[in-house]
């Protein structure tokens, strides 16, 4: 069962969503999640303060994508708020779900999702990083590799900390690019030349070797030795 909370609230707004987090997980242990949650979309779909709450909901629970009317809803009702763009970057979804959907409607679950990260990049850009790698997971997920090598590539040249490039590092290990893996060490090694702290820099080139090296074509292993 679905223990208690072990954090008070600071406010009553959160309270409320806590409080409709675990009414939904309640739910979902007796098999009524979805149509607990349809139910409340139809009671909500006009008041973008229940529309969050719904669409938090999805954040904290992990719904599946089935549940999305809220969160385009929300988009709708609420141009600049940022939440409905956070949440359907962070949608989960299965590569089995996505291939049982029609081609329209897998296309526009797609094109929504890109929408989003370009309202994410040109309206809140200190939020890119922190969710490229999720868009770029969404990109896997949707059969698009190249597009995300290519955004990984952006994050790479954006990285402004040695740890931002251990955290693309791992999650580029998806698309087995040899150009991205040769640009990695590239990166790495810029940061290497001001960097004092050697044991950092030490395992992150320990991590590169381990799980790039093997994916680096003969041209590129030139370029990087």
């Amino acid at each position: 069962r679905v223990g208690m909370l072990s954090v008070r609230p600071r406010t009553q707004q959160l309270a409320k969503v806590d409080s409709a987090v675990m009414l939904f997980a309640l739910g979902q242990e007796d098999r009524g999640a979805q149509a607990w949650l349809q139910a409340r979309f139809e009671a909500a779909k006009d008041d973008p303060a229940r529309l969050r709450q719904l669409v938090l909901i999805h954040v904290a629970t992990g719904v599946p994508d089935d549940s999305l009317a809220p969160i385009d809803r929300l988009a709708e009702l609420l141009p600049d708020d940022p939440l409905p763009h956070v949440a359907r970057l962070s949608a989960y979804d299965s590569t089995k779900r996505l291939q049982s959907l029609p081609a329209e409607e897998k296309e526009r679950r797609f094109q929504a999702i890109k929408a989003s990260a370009d309202w994410i990049a040109t309206h809140r850009p200190e939020l890119r990083f922190a969710l490229g790698l999720t868009y770029c997971n969404q990109l896997v997920l949707f059969g698009h590799q190249r597009e995300a090598a290519d955004f990984i590539s952006t994050l790479v040249d954006d990285a402004g900390r040695l740890q931002d490039i251990t955290t693309v590092a791992r999650f580029a290990t998806t698309v087995r690019d040899p150009a991205l893996s040769r640009k990695l060490f590239l990166r790495t090694a810029e940061f290497a030349a001001g960097q004092t702290d050697a044991a950092s820099i030490n395992h992150v080139q320990s991590m590169l070797t381990n799980e790039h090296l093997s994916i680096l074509q003969n041209d590129d292993m030139d370029a990087v030795v």
